[in-house]
């Protein structure tokens, strides 16, 4: 009979227990909870709960547009990232040396000029004749149309004359004037030069092999309408000019410490001087990785006799790669002058036809750097997109909503 009553007695025993070992836990563990429940209050992305959410196809269209732009501009932000640019420091040229030679590279077509009628010189400010002036200059002639046919190189300045490209194991006959095995006379004005020093006519060597190859090249072919100047130019940093001008130039002296550089012409070969042509490169030094030259591409047509004169002011610049190599050049700006005249209008006082290239050298120093931009500041541009878009076109979509609100407003269903 005692029996029933024991057991509810056991149940609240065990209870009891059940009670006694959960209350540590809950010790233990109330006093992590609450701290994390109150840091939710910090929450800056509440979350909404999926059944009140709203969903729009233009909602679904902005999206699409602001992930287009998104990507646009980060692509954009990477490449600017993965591209240096260059910082400027402008300074005074104390370091120029007037003896460095720069190399001028040119390529100029003369559409209406015959390469045997073309001569290429250089002078000083004073207008007198560069001596020993490293030149390598390739006068390519060109038909009606502008063809290359045949070329050669110009064999020194202010001559017309080309000698043909020879291989470099050729080694031209003295013909007995030298009993040495290693002297080679590759041209006719090396050939004749030795025939004069051994007491030879120089006209015995016209009937030579490279004479006679030479006054091929240098004869003028009906088909012949223009000229291609191509190569370069070793010139000291001192104020002067190269040019290309009518008729054979010539140096005259008047006593040992005066001389001037004269070109003389016909008047047919003044009348008929036509300097239109195109740049096609002209540049003093190697490129840096930018650089502009603006003479390049440029085009001049007249029909008549012509003076054009381009002014060229070279700056010194030291451009520093990423890598920390140095590439010294120079760059430059130019004005340019022409002057037209009518065959019917020609004066004596007229200027020499041709183009003339004057240049100078700037007392200012240009270095340019590559820099590459910092990874915190592409982070933090991209961040910066990011949110603007993501702000704007909420905005947008935001106005256009409570446009349509405002046109059509929600029907009352209660």
């Amino acid at each position: 009979k005692n029996q029933p009553a024991s057991e509810p007695m056991a149940d609240f025993q065990l209870k009891r227990r059940l009670a006694t070992t959960k209350q540590p836990e809950e010790a233990i563990s109330s006093p992590i909870i609450r701290p994390l429940e109150a840091l939710k209050k910090l929450d800056l992305y509440p979350k909404t709960k999926e059944e009140a959410q709203q969903k729009t196809s233009f909602g679904t269209v902005v999206t699409v547009i602001c992930v287009f732009f998104l990507l646009y501009l980060t692509i954009s932000e990477l490449h600017d990232y993965m591209n240096p640019t260059t910082e400027d420091i402008v300074t005074v040229d104390v370091h120029r040396n007037f003896k460095d030679l720069v190399q001028v590279s040119l390529d100029i077509t003369f559409h209406h000029i015959t390469c045997d009628s073309l001569f290429l010189d250089a002078v000083d400010d004073n207008q007198i004749k560069l001596q020993g002036v490293e030149h390598h200059i390739v006068k390519t002639r060109l038909d009606e149309s502008g063809k290359p046919i045949t070329g050669g190189q110009q064999r020194e300045l202010g001559v017309n004359l080309m000698i043909p490209f020879l291989g470099p194991d050729y080694c031209g006959s003295c013909y007995g004037a030298s009993d040495s095995l290693t002297i080679c006379c590759n041209t006719c004005a090396e050939l004749k030069t030795l025939f004069l020093q051994t007491g030879r006519s120089p006209k015995l060597a016209d009937s030579s092999e490279q004479c006679l190859r030479e006054n091929q090249l240098n004869q003028r072919k009906s088909y012949d309408k223009g000229c291609n100047v191509k190569g370069t130019l070793g010139v000291p940093k001192v104020k002067g000019n190269f040019h290309v001008a009518a008729g054979a130039s010539v140096d005259q002296s008047h006593g040992e410490s005066h001389e001037h550089h004269m070109h003389t012409l016909s008047i047919f070969e003044l009348l008929s001087f036509n300097c239109s042509h195109e740049i096609h490169t002209l540049s003093f030094g190697p490129k840096f990785p930018g650089m502009v030259n603006p003479l390049e591409g440029r085009l001049f047509r007249e029909s008549g006799v012509s003076h054009v004169k381009y002014f060229i002011n070279a700056v010194p610049t030291r451009y520093i790669y990423s890598s920390g190599k140095e590439l010294h050049t120079n760059q430059y700006s130019v004005s340019e002058l022409a002057q037209v005249m009518e065959k019917g209008k020609i004066r004596g006082n007229m200027p020499l036809p041709g183009v003339f290239f004057e240049y100078q050298w700037s007392s200012m120093f240009v270095q340019k750097k590559e820099v590459y931009p910092s990874f915190v500041s592409f982070v933090t541009r991209v961040c910066a997109i990011e949110g603007g878009l993501y702000v704007v076109f909420g905005i947008v979509y935001y106005g256009f909503n409570r446009l349509v609100m405002l046109i059509k407003p929600p029907s009352d269903t209660g």
